[in-house]
């Protein structure tokens, strides 16, 4: 997805691919193989530019969202209690509160 993103705000493979540090010739192939895979096209190609399609708008949105929901604290986010909820937040699982791990209290301690 991160080469996808870096695509679509650069407007074109080579000034993507200067940025990620890939020549591109490297992230055509690595594009191509996605798009094969899915059996969709990601980008129209002109002769200097790439425009995502409808298509790999869609999966840059949906995968962004999907990524950011595997998280640790993508999941914790999507099950947070509403801002306008009396409920308090509280720490995610497996999360050590900071003052604790500033006093080196992290491992049970």
């Amino acid at each position: 997805l991160s080469m996808l993103q870096a695509i679509a705000e650069a407007g074109s493979f080579a000034a993507a691919a200067r940025a990620i540090g890939l020549v591109p010739s490297a992230l055509t192939y690595r594009v191509r193989r996605i798009e094969d895979a899915l059996d969709v096209l990601l980008f129209d190609r002109g002769s200097r530019q790439a425009r995502l399609t409808p298509a790999g708008a869609e999966l840059l949105r949906e995968g962004g969202a999907w990524r950011a929901a595997r998280s640790p604290a993508g999941a914790w986010w999507s099950k947070r209690p509403s801002a306008r909820s009396a409920s308090p937040v509280s720490t995610p699982p497996g999360a050590v509160p900071a003052d604790r791990a500033r006093a080196g209290l992290c491992n049970g301690g």
